[in-house]
């Protein structure tokens, strides 16, 4: 057994030392290759090779969505990049303050000690010591270190206004022209130029086989979006790394500058190192930006291969790739794109050499060379042999020689010719379907149904093929022609897919050009419209998941929401001044604007919705008119808001609207469920409309010298049936000209004289009222005059018997209180026979005040006069009818002042109100 045991293990020894090479990388890749194309080989069966190609499709289905991710994080990236692009806040960021400050602080403490070094050096005579040169250079960098921070941002501000130039003028851009650049909006769009395509279109088993080609095209997308995103990632980082550091290096400007100063005395290169550092990182960054500026504006005016005048053809594909951006006019202009970023980075290095922004610089560029075009193409022209397509078409001999293969195959293909332009991603999309149903409602099942999804979706956004197509053959085209074609298509809509193409390329074209849609519109106000009926629904849908289209859409849905049913996306007062004039006329979007408020002020300072704000005419003359003719005045507030829809329809000489107001009042003025308050409210309205009417038919308005005359027609219907809305009469403290200013000051005659008969008539019963009470009050006034007589006579009595009483007190108390004090005397001497005595006295005279103390009372409270006295006052006030009698003659007195002040408050109204009226009549 052992020797056994030795032999195996010797075995392996050997068996090791032949497969060392199999764990290196190229070993392990060649090997997966090997198996995968094994897996890839098929054989002569009938279902077999339908289930391998769904598993190689469902390997380039992961591939394009890990593209597809990659691609997002390249837009995020340009997102990024944008504000980091535009940054400008170098000198006044808190961080670069607070550290600033703090150096510049420690700096000039160390000015005075390198003084103080110098002085001594001069003075024991070291030959180090040159004060000569020393302490002016000192000096001056003393000054200039103080003012570090703003020298700093001045000469930041040189690199910045060439970088924010070509920044701002990316700011809108950068996103669409980027994906457009490097044509990341191709990944998913099958080049029509591919055999895959020809085979699948006629069924033959070499073109259904090629679910390799798929595999291959995604593998290289990914590949490309890593190389695109790496790149740009290296960019961002520069950008930011350069913010960060020029943070730094104004932070310790004082320090390095110090230096400078101290020169001779401190050996240190930390001066000229700050300037290589700063020169660096300020012209980095308009070299970048000028380049990407450069790159993405020659990307904006379409392919560059073909504008640069290279000789491809538009649509060659002699690699056979299946996806359209690795066709070669495309393929090129990614390259020539990728080149110019890269020609950025080289020109770019030329600015940094050492320091430490220049290595971490120069890292990053160098990174950057290593995904140069040169070496990507290296590579990708060994991925261009596409060595998986022999055993993709070996595949497919196996299939045609295998009895029904074909057939089988063919359940996967659309079943109409029509549908041929899609056919690729119809196969796949077919072969999804069938893989999750028959994996069912689990994990794969539904990882499958996704991927079914997202490839219909595919589908649908290659029809913009035909539609850049027709783009393209009109961009010479002039508006007229593009206005002309379209009222064609409106009439008559396009049958034919290339009919539809050219109406979905003129409608993108309509949707960019403001001026066509209002030519189209003066032509045919439903111009809008009937566009939308016919491209409305399909372009939507063709639209999805296409960023720069779908932005497009959005702003038009948003212009026309009331034709689009959008207006759920006006959500604020810049939506509202995007909107067209027509959409203000439509009641749901006028719903909605009611509810956003703007900075547009009324003339008492309320800031007005933008609903308010269109009728007033912030957003112009057609938008006002559209606004004015579409409100509901069932639903305008009495007062203000109806005031302005009648006198912005009188200016937009818009009749009707006018009328509508008119009967919109006359219906609510005449309800009876109206309260008088209401019609009060209504008739200072109508005073204030008709003013308004009357100043503008003056003016020469015609239409206001037509509504003013239906306007009094209605009124005096109105106030004949419902009367005048007159308002109470003025309350206490109303001054006569308050109260006719504020509810007649533009009142009619009519209303005047209305107003006037009814002050008259409350006159006139104030003073009915106040006659009434006068007899009442003066015999009451007569009784409270006698008692308060008697009851004077009581308290002079009261007052004489009390003066009386006390008398008497004081002089009985005057003994008794020398008797307190002799019994005082008496028990200080001890002697008990004249404490006897005296007690016996003040008892004596104690009895005495007692007895005339108890007297006064009696006499006080038993007088006959006094009881006399109020018996007479009692009396009185019983005839008088008591206490409540006295009370209530109190409050007619009251009543009877208020009425005599109404009264002559009502006659000062009236006269004023005559004043008034005759100011009517001349």
């Amino acid at each position: 057994m052992p020797w056994i045991v030795l032999r195996l293990l010797a075995l392996k020894s050997w068996l090791s030392s032949r497969t060392k090479n199999l764990v290196t990388k190229r070993a392990r890749v060649g090997i997966i290759v090997f198996v995968f194309s094994l897996l890839l080989h098929p054989t002569p069966v009938h279902a077999a090779p339908l289930w391998v190609e769904s598993i190689v499709q469902s390997f380039a289905y992961i591939a394009f969505t890990i593209a597809a991710a990659i691609t997002q994080g390249i837009v995020l990236l340009i997102d990024v990049m944008v504000p980091i692009m535009t940054y400008n806040n170098f000198v006044g960021n808190p961080v670069v303050r607070a550290g600033w400050a703090i150096v510049r602080d420690t700096v000039n403490m160390f000015f005075v000690v390198i003084l103080i070094i110098i002085a001594f050096g001069t003075i024991f005579g070291s030959e180090r010591f040159k004060w000569q040169q020393q302490v002016p250079r000192l000096l001056v960098m003393a000054i200039v270190v103080n003012f570090s921070k703003t020298l700093c941002g001045i000469m930041i501000d040189f690199g910045q206004v060439i970088m924010l130039t070509f920044a701002n003028a990316l700011r809108e851009i950068a996103a669409g022209n980027f994906i457009q650049l490097l044509g990341l909006n191709k990944i998913y769009q099958v080049s029509q130029a591919s055999s895959v395509i020809d085979g699948v279109e006629q069924v033959n088993a070499q073109g259904a086989s090629q679910a390799f080609d798929f595999f291959g095209s995604a593998v290289l997308s990914v590949l490309l979006t890593i190389w695109v995103f790496a790149t740009l990632l290296i960019l961002v980082s520069i950008l930011l790394f350069r913010i960060i550091m020029l943070w730094v290096l104004v932070v310790i400007a004082p320090l390095a500058w110090f230096m400078k100063g101290a020169k001779g005395i401190i050996d240190s290169n930390a001066y000229e190192d700050w300037w290589k550092e700063f020169k660096c990182l300020v012209g980095i960054g308009p070299v970048l930006t000028f380049f990407l500026w450069l790159t993405l504006a020659v990307a904006g005016a379409g392919n560059i291969a073909a504008n640069s005048g290279f000789d491809v053809s538009a649509n060659s594909n002699n690699a056979d790739f299946t996806a359209s951006w690795l066709e070669v006019n495309n393929f090129l202009s990614f390259l020539i794109g990728m080149g110019m970023l890269f020609a950025g980075f080289k020109a770019a290095s030329q600015f940094c050499s050492a320091g430490i922004a220049g290595g971490f610089i120069g890292k990053r560029l160098e990174t950057a060379k290593a995904f140069s075009p040169e070496k990507v193409a290296r590579f990708g022209a060994g991925v261009g042999l596409k060595a998986g397509g022999y055993v993709a078409r070996l595949g497919g001999r196996a299939i045609a020689g295998t009895p029904g293969a074909a057939a089988a195959a063919s359940r996967y293909l659309p079943p109409a010719p029509a549908a041929f332009q899609n056919i690729p991603s119809r196969a796949k999309a077919a072969v999804a379907g069938r893989v999750a149903d028959m994996a069912g409602e689990g994990a794969i099942g539904r990882f499958f149904k996704g991927k079914q999804a997202d490839i219909q979706q595919g589908i649908r956004a290659t029809k913009f093929d035909g539609v850049n197509k027709e783009k393209e053959a009109m961009k010479n085209k002039d508006r007229n022609w593009k206005q002309g074609q379209l009222e064609a298509m409106l009439k008559s809509p396009p049958k034919t897919q290339a009919g539809k193409d050219k109406m979905a390329a003129l409608f993108e074209e309509t949707m960019a050009d403001g001026r066509l849609q209002k030519d189209l519109l003066r032509k045919d106000p439903e111009a809008m419209k009937k566009l939308w009926a016919i491209q409305g629904k399909g372009y939507t849908e063709m639209s999805n998941g296409n960023v720069a289209k779908t932005a497009e859409l959005d702003s038009f849905k948003k212009k026309y929401a009331h034709i689009t049913g959008s207006t759920d996306r006006i959500k604020d007062a810049d939506d509202t001044k995007a909107l067209a004039a027509g959409a203000w006329e439509d009641s749901a979007v006028q719903g909605r604007a009611a509810g956003i408020r703007t900075t547009f002020r009324d003339k008492d300072g309320k800031n007005l919705n933008a609903l308010e704000a269109a009728r007033a005419g912030h957003y112009g003359i057609e938008a006002q008119q559209a606004a004015v003719k579409g409100t509901d005045v069932t639903k305008l507030d009495i007062g203000t808001q109806v005031e302005g829809q009648f006198e912005a329809a009188l200016q937009m000489n818009d009749r009707d609207s006018a009328d509508a107001v008119i009967a919109q009042m006359r219906a609510k003025y005449t309800d009876a469920g109206t309260s008088d308050q209401d019609r009060q409210k209504m008739a200072l309205s109508m005073d204030r409309m008709r003013a308004a009417a009357d100043k503008m038919g003056k003016g020469g308005n015609a239409t206001a010298v037509d509504s003013l005359t239906a306007f009094d027609t209605a009124r005096t219907a109105m106030e004949t049936q419902a009367g005048f809305g007159l308002p109470p009469a003025p309350a206490a403290g109303q001054g006569a000209d308050t109260y006719v200013d504020e509810n007649f000051g533009q009142s009619s005659g009519e209303r005047i004289d209305a107003a006037m008969s009814q002050i008259e008539s409350e006159k006139t019963a104030a003073q009915g009222a106040v006659a009434a009470l006068e007899g009442e009050v003066q015999a009451l006034r007569g009784v409270e005059k006698t008692i308060a007589d008697k009851e004077k006579q009581i308290a002079d009595v009261r007052k004489r018997i009390q003066q009386s009483v006390e008398g008497d007190r004081k002089q009985a108390y005057q003994p008794l209180r020398r008797a307190r004090k002799n019994l005082a005397v008496a028990q200080q001497k001890g002697n008990a026979n004249e404490i006897a005595r005296a007690q016996k006295e003040l008892d004596k005279f104690q009895a005495s005040y007692d007895k005339v103390v108890q007297e006064g009372d009696e006499e006080m409270k038993g007088s006959p006069d006094i009881t006399s006295l109020e018996a007479e006052v009692k009396k009185m006030i019983d005839d008088a009818g008591g206490k409540a009698g006295l009370e209530a003659a109190k409050e007619k007195s009251r009543r009877l002042q208020e009425l005599q002040e109404q009264a002559d408050r009502l006659e000062k109204t009236r006269v004023r109100l005559v004043q008034e009226r005759n100011k009517r009549t001349t």
